[in-house]
């Protein structure tokens, strides 16, 4: 379990473009891990992909 004092930001932006909804999710707050932050960072780099992309589609096809 984490806590604050490892915390990050997760910041999602949506703007509309012709095709539809551009979304730009920005994770910030790798440095909170100290020697470890390079690691931590790794760790998600295949993460948003289905922890946002693939469970938030799931979300909006279930809810509208």
């Amino acid at each position: 379990m984490r806590d604050e004092t490892t915390a990050q930001i997760v910041e999602v932006r949506f703007s509309a473009v012709r095709e539809g909804t551009k979304v730009v999710l920005t994770h910030t707050g790798w440095e909170r891990f100290g020697d470890h932050a390079a690691q931590e960072r790794d760790g998600y780099n295949e993460g948003w992909e289905a922890v946002f992309a693939v469970s938030y589609v799931d979300y909006v096809r279930h809810t509208a």
